[in-house]
């Protein structure tokens, strides 16, 4: 969806935004925020809500508690609302899109600050690329959960450059976001 090429399987036309969230397994009240291209994009990008179910199911199977989650390169909100689906909170999501923000923002209650006491996610845009912005963001973290790590930390870093379904270019600075991720992992000490 994310590129505007998925056909109908019927009809001589590419799929609506509607129907390609509805296979991505948004519920039909999700809302999109931005124009037809950012939300294609939003869409296409997305881990879809009712994987991200089964694994925030499964990992709580194993014993990890349901305490705060933690939601990096959390785009429209596909791996949050999953896990929500679950029973989990999520306290806190970064992005770095201005249109997925504003579409994480539209579909939950959400607030720009740390607010340790609310039971709101802390939304937070930022580019993750550099090392001084993931400083701030393991503050911010820090000040929303206290002293608390968080139970899971989640994130979809993007995969265009070592995916089959993208370019595949060694050199695309996207890759090295998922090294990024595991920063948060060693900083913040989550139990999954």
């Amino acid at each position: 969806p994310g590129n505007g090429t998925n056909m109908h399987p019927a009809e001589d036309r590419t799929l609506s935004n509607r129907e390609a969230a509805r296979f991505q397994s948004f519920p039909d009240t999700y809302g999109f925020i931005g124009g037809d291209g950012a939300i294609r994009k939003q869409i296409g990008n997305a881990v879809p809500p009712l994987l991200a179910q089964a694994v925030a199911r499964r990992i709580f199977e194993v014993g990890v508690g349901r305490g705060p989650v933690v939601d990096l390169f959390a785009g429209a909100g596909g791996l949050s609302l999953g896990f929500e689906l679950a029973g989990a909170e999520v306290a806190v999501a970064a992005d770095n899109d201005e249109s997925a923000l504003k579409t994480y923002a539209f579909n939950r209650a959400t607030e720009p600050i740390a607010d340790p006491s609310s039971a709101r996610t802390l939304l937070i845009g930022a580019d993750l690329s550099s090392q001084h912005v993931r400083e701030e963001v393991f503050a911010a973290v820090r000040q929303k959960l206290g002293t608390q790590p968080p139970s899971v930390l989640v994130g979809g870093p993007p995969c265009q450059g070592f995916s089959y379904a993208g370019f595949r270019d060694p050199t695309d600075p996207r890759s090295d976001l998922a090294v990024a991720f595991l920063d948060f992992v060693d900083a913040l000490r989550p139990e999954a």
